[in-house]
């Protein structure tokens, strides 16, 4: 039987953008979960480092993002664990938001993502597990002989889960490798093993595993066929309808306001 689903693909392109990110992310969940209508995210941002929730107490964070502003990089605490990636134009966000009609282990809703990975991808032979010395190490690291092109984590929320992938397409790898690699020298000034030490050579993109060359938009299209198969009648969620939705701008608001105040220490460094 064919399900309906969304699909939003956004990129988000300047500060004021860039807050949305993750409200919207978590509005998103709460749609799919009183919806039970799954949803498929496309995101891409201008160069930013999202910090995870563990990168907020670095001995020296705001040396850490003093470093990141001389690179011309953005920078922002997203409102869940793990540590920092790197979102900049080579780079493709994906998030499978999966209402939880039956019930998903945390193992199961990964795979479910990694299997549709697989199937976009079915000339390389992915694998996942954790790749030491890559930036935000995690047993679910996407991984192409042995480097690491991606990273897996999740958020659940009542009746749904989303699965958020970062997927490293094209563009400079090792310069991304290194620039996270000074970040954590300047800010990690305690030397904490929770912090990783990171070897660029770790991490590569896609493209370095295919004979021809790939752009964002040729991996959404290979995505979007994976996903289409499952089957699905996908509907395009425009950011004016999703504006639309039921306690839309309450729930943003309160997002956001969380938000700054997760964030008042990266808001200091800019003012």
């Amino acid at each position: 039987m064919t399900k309906k689903a969304w699909i939003y693909d956004y990129n988000y392109q300047n500060q004021i953008e860039l807050a949305n990110i993750f409200p919207e992310t978590n509005y998103l969940l709460h749609l799919c979960s009183n919806r039970q209508q799954p949803i498929l995210h496309f995101w891409q941002t201008l160069p930013t480092v999202i910090l995870g929730l563990q990168d907020k107490h670095l001995a020296d964070l705001p040396a850490g993002i003093s470093l990141l502003h001389d690179f011309h990089y953005h920078a922002f605490i997203r409102n869940s664990g793990g540590l920092a990636v790197i979102s900049e134009p080579g780079i493709l966000n994906i998030s499978f938001f999966i209402p939880q009609k039956t019930s998903l282990t945390i193992d199961q809703a990964y795979q479910q993502a990694f299997d549709y990975l697989q199937a976009a991808f079915g000339e390389l032979n992915l694998e996942h597990y954790q790749v030491e010395h890559s930036y935000c190490p995690g047993d679910y690291d996407i991984v192409v002989q042995g480097q690491k092109i991606g990273g897996i984590a999740q958020r659940r929320q009542h009746e749904a889960v989303v699965v958020m992938i970062y997927l490293s397409v094209n563009g400079n790898q090792p310069a991304r490798g290194q620039l996270l690699q000074q970040f954590y020298q300047a800010a990690n000034t305690t030397h904490n093993d929770t912090y990783p030490i990171i070897w660029p050579e770790t991490m590569a993109n896609i493209q370095d595993f295919l004979s021809t060359p790939i752009t964002v938009n040729d991996c959404k299209k290979r995505l979007l066929a994976a996903y289409k198969a499952t089957p699905v009648d996908l509907q395009v969620l425009t950011p004016q309808l999703l504006k639309q939705q039921p306690d839309f701008q309450t729930i943003i608001n309160k997002e956001h306001a969380k938000q700054q105040r997760l964030n008042k220490v990266i808001l200091e460094e800019n003012n």
